[in-house]
């Protein structure tokens, strides 16, 4: 994969993760801290329409590590991210590049 393509993917990731955080900011007042809000999977497919369900301190746990997408599992491309925690519900990975 060139480091262009690379680039792109990754950016398209950030932009996902704009919509998330969006949404936390719109649930946080009126969801329950356990209820499972149905977040946009972060992948690089933008293509992609599949949600990832986490509660707001799964969120909260995955946004503090500025790096780190909540995606849904087999969505990983290892050329560009490396998985650090499975779930039963998502993986997170890290960005092996900046956007």
């Amino acid at each position: 994969m060139d480091s262009t393509t690379a680039e792109r993917l990754v950016a398209n990731e950030y932009r996902f993760r704009e919509v998330n955080e969006r949404l936390e900011a719109d649930v946080r007042e009126i969801a329950d801290p356990e209820e499972r809000i149905a977040f946009v999977c972060e992948c690089s497919a933008t293509s992609c329409r599949e949600t990832v369900s986490l509660n707001l301190d799964e969120y909260g746990a995955l946004r503090a590590v500025e790096g780190h997408f909540a995606i849904v599992t087999g969505h990983e491309i290892l050329e560009i991210e490396r998985v650090v925690q499975r779930a039963d519900r998502y993986i997170v990975v890290e960005k092996l590049l900046g956007a």
